[in-house]
């Protein structure tokens, strides 16, 4: 056989379920344009995954890669759904803003401790 395929089914069907679950996380908690946004932030991790099967030494780095792309994504709609949710703000609006440049570290400890 001269050619052989760059990924296997298992990856291929890893990497759609990956996007999919994605995209339902996004659409719940951010606005459709910062959505889309954040899922097009997937498809080069997404794409050097799939790839990682026909070059075995990418497989670790482009795990890796894929993991933190989607922990990045994971952690910035869970924040801005947080800020949209509870106190019905964007997170670059003056009032998150301030209150960031306004809070040093005891502050921030006794938030956390209070939760």
């Amino acid at each position: 056989m001269m050619f052989r395929s760059f990924c296997t089914k298992e990856t291929a069907r890893a990497v759609i379920v990956i996007l999919l679950l994605s995209a339902a996380f996004l659409m719940y908690g951010v606005a459709s344009t910062r959505a889309l946004q954040l899922w097009c932030f997937l498809f080069p991790a997404s794409i050097l995954f799939l790839l990682s099967d026909y070059w075995r030494q990418l497989r670790c780095p482009a795990s890796l890669f894929l993991g933190l792309s989607c922990a990045l994504s994971a952690i910035d709609t869970g924040t801005r759904g947080f800020l949209k949710h509870v106190y019905q703000s964007d997170l670059l609006s003056g009032f998150v803003v301030e209150s960031v440049a306004n809070t040093h570290t005891s502050e921030s400890l006794e938030y956390l401790g209070t939760i």
